[in-house]
């Protein structure tokens, strides 16, 4: 009799496990989308040093223009003007020092 009651027990107990790890796993999937998406929608101005990231690697850029549906008009620093391009806000995180730099302009 004993050895049934502690087997229902622990089955609870498993179920109640099973339960909260499935909630907590949720829950912090969540919070990283939160936190992604909070950091692609960050309000960038006109001016300021950011980096960009083009094809997988990031650079050394400036905001030129800030459009409407978190679009940014970008310059690349040590690059010609002719690169400056339309960028998500995805694409921008602030200024760091292992971003590369252009060797131009």
């Amino acid at each position: 009799m004993k050895l049934n009651a502690i087997a229902s027990r622990l089955s609870i107990i498993a179920l109640l496990l099973a339960a909260t790890l499935a909630c907590r796993m949720g829950g912090s999937d969540q919070k990283s989308d939160q936190k992604s998406s909070s950091s692609t929608n960050t309000a960038w101005s006109v001016g300021v040093r950011v980096d960009v990231e083009w094809n997988g690697t990031w650079w050394k850029g400036e905001i030129l223009e800030v459009r409407g549906g978190n679009m940014y008009k970008v310059h690349y620093t040590g690059w010609a003007s002719s690169w400056d391009e339309v960028v998500a806000g995805r694409r921008i995180r602030p200024l760091t020092a292992g971003s590369k730099r252009g060797t131009g302009r």
